[in-house]
């Protein structure tokens, strides 16, 4: 593997003399390695598993006493058994050269040599749970995902994260329609193999109790159908009042573009170019590392709004636009959240006794759905279909990983019923759909949504 390719070279992978010097490298490899595959989590995407059942032998000549290594918490997310490691310094080269933070190093030597951490150092470095996948054995193995499930048991879908305006490409895998864990996918674009933590393992909220699992007006259980005919009469009555402008919306930086698509189509065909107004969560400072970055921006789409409504738009509609609009007379807010956890800034909730209306699209109860007097559930990200478009300005699709937990309905469907509703007729799409009727923005115009692949592509 270190002979420099020549023209005129021959490679030969099957010889018998090959067939044996691998065979004898894999005997080494598992001389002191345990037999620990039916409680390892890494069984069924092992490696060393995969090359010892094709290239190996299928009886160990080793009888003699193995050596033991140690078994120790790396961090709060990273636990080692030194027993399983094959000391390929995998670990130690992410720590080196991607996160730069060189917890791991090599200690020992010969058979005893195994990996450790510096005395008085863990790994609690927003990457730290990069050293599990580049492990390619179970040596190193979450703290989260111990025990949880069987690989080969679990659905997997691809993803994308929307923790930051990076928008790394991820695995969402699940068991039993329950999200298990997250891991990174390789584009070479976008994040190369890696993701941070905080994307990793923000993904509670999908299952929490919080969740929202049917319409409700003024604190009572309704159905869709009521649900939407009571958007539209609200709706109706505040564009009556004055011509639109007694009527907002408030829409987060986390929803898709379909959905961002359907409110521009609405509030300019049906409800007098009601105004649009932006949520965002507050930018943090970069965090920069030798080869990786994460974004202090935490909001996913903002390319996206950019994009559909416009640059100058949307830097003429933050929040404390808002704010002043309502002090000069509001009658209706439609809130479209989306934001895992977030928190409504406390002017606005503040303010919110103001307007008469509220009605909430999300898809958890929080300090705003206690003022809605309409609440309509929506999904999480990892259960619809859709786009992003991240910093890099890279479109880039989200599939369903998961069935809808609960009542709720994507926000584009929403929208789409209430537009049905207002002019009397009409069908729903789906988010290709929607995404067709969205060439006819510029910068969709040469875009097929069943062209964007798996690692998404760039626009203009």
């Amino acid at each position: 593997c270190a002979t420099i390719v020549a023209e005129g070279m021959v490679v030969d992978t099957e010889a018998p003399e090959i067939v044996k010097a691998r065979e004898g490298v894999m005997e080494f490899l598992l001389v002191n390695h345990p037999l620990d595959c039916p409680v390892c989590d890494q069984a069924g995407e092992c490696k060393l598993q995969d090359y010892s059942y094709t290239y190996g032998r299928s009886v160990g000549r080793f009888k003699e006493e193995k050596v033991v290594k140690h078994t120790k918490d790396f961090g709060s997310h990273v636990k080692y058994w030194g027993t399983r490691c094959i000391v390929c310094t995998r670990c130690v080269r992410f720590t080196d050269e991607i996160s730069g933070t060189q917890e791991l190093a090599v200690f020992n030597r010969g058979d005893h040599s195994e990996i450790d951490i510096f005395p008085g150092m863990e790994i609690e470095n927003p990457l730290s749970m990069n050293v599990v996948d580049v492990c390619p054995v179970g040596a190193l193995v979450s703290s989260d995902f111990l025990y949880q499930a069987r690989v080969w048991f679990m659905e997997q879908k691809n993803s994308i994260c929307l923790e930051c305006s990076v928008g790394c490409n991820t695995r969402i895998d699940s068991l039993d329609n329950e999200i298990k864990r997250i891991v990174p996918r390789d584009n070479q674009d976008v994040n190369k193999s890696f993701m941070c933590d905080y994307g990793r393992l923000n993904f509670n909220y999908v299952h929490h109790a919080s969740r929202i699992e049917s319409p409700m007006a003024e604190g009572k259980h309704i159905s869709w159908k009521e649900g939407i005919d009571l958007f539209k009469k609200k709706i109706q009555d505040s564009i009556n009042k004055n011509k639109g402008k007694s009527l907002a919306f408030l829409v987060s930086a986390w929803n898709d573009n379909e959905t961002l698509y359907l409110i521009q189509r609405l509030t300019k065909d049906f409800l007098n170019e009601s105004d649009v107004f932006f949520f965002m969560k507050e930018r943090e400072k970069d965090q920069i590392f030798p080869k990786f970055r994460i974004s202090g921006d935490r909001n996913p789409n903002v390319q996206g709004i950019k994009t559909i409504f416009g640059t100058d738009y949307f830097d003429k509609r933050p929040v404390k636009a808002l704010l002043e609009r309502i002090n000069q007379g509001l009658d209706t807010l439609v809130f479209l959240g989306g934001l895992p956890n977030g928190k409504v800034p406390k002017e606005l909730m503040d303010d919110l006794d103001k307007v008469r209306d509220t009605i909430v699209m999300d898809y958890s109860h929080s300090e705003i759905t206690k003022k809605a007097s309409l609440i309509l559930p929506s999904l999480t990200y990892m259960e619809k279909s859709g786009s992003y478009i991240n910093d890099q300005k890279r479109l880039q699709r989200i599939l369903p990983a998961i069935d809808p937990i609960g009542g709720g309905k994507a926000d584009s469907i929403v929208l789409q019923e209430l537009m049905n509703a207002l002019k009397g007729e009409g069908s729903v799409l789906s988010a290709s759909g929607v995404f067709d009727q969205m060439r006819s923005l510029n910068a969709f115009k040469e875009v097929n949504y069943r062209a964007i692949t798996d690692n998404g592509i760039p626009i203009e």
